[in-house]
């Protein structure tokens, strides 16, 4: 499980920012810098690049035309706006041809054996900075002397020159390298709504809302992906669709011996199969491939609460997040070991002629049927990786909840203290909802495999006393 690697890396930048302001009416800020790194290719325009920002801000309500607005409904109007080009060095580092020698020949006699070079990656004499523009446009509010305060931000990223593998001849010994072979737009809105609900002497409520939604799609990509990349529970990237989306191949059902059957696209006719698939196949991949979504949230919206009554105050904080999708996971095939413990799924597999119509769990199949069919290992990988293997994403949890209790002033006097409190705090405590198809199992932990722990639940009671 542990490991220790070393990786040395050269750096150097220039930084220089301006701002003005004028009256507090509009402010404006600039800034730039120039990066260099020796990640990048030889060629200067490779590994140096200058970014740069500008932005500006104008508080409307400061304008004398616009002063009569400002009162107790209207405390504050604000736009603000920035465009600029950033970068960074991306996930590669073939910059120059990357060798290890940790491997060791085999030999019929172990004196033999001697060490040899492997070839991680190639040189990429072009590799150069992952580069994005951005736009950003926001408007803030404030309501009732700043008791309720609304934030609305859009924004427009457009990304270029993305690292992403590509498929070379081989020559040289590597079939995929790493090369900046893409482009990628995003645009997005982002709410943040919070207010004073209730203020008083005895009682105060108060909320936030944080609510944020975005659109991605890959504009240019030349990479070809076979059919595996693209139904793997990582998901792959195809031109016209989100980073990492999930395609599934068609499900069509059971026959009358439970086997799964596909629907593809073969010599240009569509037709049904059962051993068809194919993993390797890079042609007319969305012909017969469907399209299920990305693997990565798209939506994700946050609520908190926090009510104080005298001494006593109680919070909560909901999360959840919408518009990804998961592949569930991989435990159907044409045959099981003698250690293999089955889930519920196979309580409701095909059992006998007719079962075809009232599930879509597979038979378990016999030697019998093992030996008529070849190849039947392909018919169950297909399944795996099928539309009906595949559950919303979708998830709402209770993220935090505390309550707490304050001493009164008048017991601490008493006892000579400055402060005593008591406080009551879970985290995780409550899955409110997630898709059926995971039976229980927690969408923000389910499948990442490793030795990666589900995220726990803790409760915590504390004492904290002032003297």
């Amino acid at each position: 499980y542990f490991s220790h690697i070393t990786t040395r890396e050269r750096t150097v930048a220039f930084l220089v920012k301006a701002t003005y302001a004028y009256k507090n009416l509009y402010i404006v800020s600039f800034a730039s810098r120039y990066d260099g790194s020796n990640r990048q290719g030889e060629a200067s325009d490779n590994r140096w690049i200058p970014t740069w920002t500008a932005s500006g801000k104008w508080n409307a309500l400061e304008e004398p035309f616009l002063k009569s607005w400002q009162g107790h409904v209207l405390s504050g109007l604000q736009l603000r706006y920035s465009y600029g080009l950033t970068a960074n060095t991306g996930p590669a580092t073939n910059s120059y041809a990357v060798f290890n020698n940790t491997v060791t020949v085999n030999r019929l006699r172990p004196q033999d054996r001697e060490s040899a070079l492997n070839i991680d990656a190639l040189r990429n004499r072009e590799l150069t900075w992952e580069k994005q523009y951005a736009s950003n446009l926001g408007i803030d509010l404030a309501f009732l002397d700043n008791d309720l305060t609304l934030s609305t931000e859009l924004y427009l990223n457009k990304a270029f020159d993305l690292i992403d593998y590509i498929q070379v001849s081989g020559i040289g010994g590597e079939l995929e390298k790493s090369a900046n072979n893409a482009d990628m737009r995003t645009k997005g809105l982002e709410i943040s709504l919070s207010g004073n609900a209730i203020r008083k002497q005895d009682f105060s409520w108060t909320t936030n809302v944080n609510f944020s939604v975005y659109d991605q799609k890959i504009t240019r990509i030349n990479s070809r992906p076979w059919a595996f990349d693209l139904v793997k529970a990582t998901g792959g990237n195809v031109l016209g669709y989100p980073r990492n989306s999930l395609f599934s191949f068609d499900f069509q059902g059971l026959d009358n011996r439970g086997l799964p059957q596909f629907s593809i696209i073969e010599n240009g006719v569509r037709k049904t199969v059962i051993q068809g698939i194919d993993m390797q196949n890079q042609d007319q991949l969305l012909d017969y491939l469907i399209y299920e979504g990305p693997v990565d949230p798209n939506l994700t919206v946050g609520l908190s609460n926090t009510f104080r009554y005298k001494n006593w105050s109680f919070s909560f904080f909901l999360y959840g997040s919408d518009g990804n999708v998961m592949r569930l996971r991989s435990m159907f095939a044409d045959r099981y070991a003698e250690g293999f413990v089955p889930t519920q799924d196979f309580v409701n597999r095909w059992l006998l002629p007719g079962g075809e119509g009232i599930t879509n769990i597979p038979v378990v199949p016999d030697m019998r049927l093992i030996n008529e069919m070849t190849d039947l290992q392909r018919a169950y990988n297909g399944y795996n990786n099928s539309t009906v293997r595949v559950a919303s994403g979708s998830y709402i949890r209770v993220r935090n909840v505390a309550l707490s209790y304050n001493l009164p002033a008048s017991l601490l006097k008493k006892l000579t203290l400055q402060s005593l409190s008591v406080r009551l705090a879970a985290t995780n405590p409550l899955l409110l909802y997630s898709d059926k198809k995971l039976r229980g199992m927690d969408p923000e932990f389910f499948d990442t495999g490793g030795v990666a722990m589900p995220i726990p639940k803790q409760y915590i009671l504390s004492l904290s006393v002032g003297f």
